[in-house]
């Protein structure tokens, strides 16, 4: 899967598909919960176990395109560090 800008997911990261209600990519279903590997700085593959994405095999196929803004989101909630003081 190409994204048009750095993705930001890590190898193993379990990510949730979602569709928006539109037509899902065929080989995925919306709200399901994937792992990524990753291929590139804006390219990964999804996989069914973490397992299989840190090892990078049993790729999840997808057969068709889907119609409108497709998301992958990730499952856990991300939290950012946003100020450092000094004590």
């Amino acid at each position: 899967i190409g994204f048009s800008t750095f993705h930001k997911f890590k190898s193993g990261e379990q990510v949730i598909y979602l569709t928006g209600g539109q037509e899902n990519i065929g080989g995925i279903t919306t709200t399901s919960s994937y792992y990524v590997s990753l291929v590139g700085l804006t390219t990964v593959t999804l996989h069914r176990t973490q397992g299989d994405a840190l090892s990078g095999v049993n790729t999840v196929g997808l057969n068709n395109y889907g119609i409108g803004k497709q998301t992958l989101q990730s499952y856990y909630q991300r939290h950012y560090l946003h100020r450092i003081r000094k004590a």
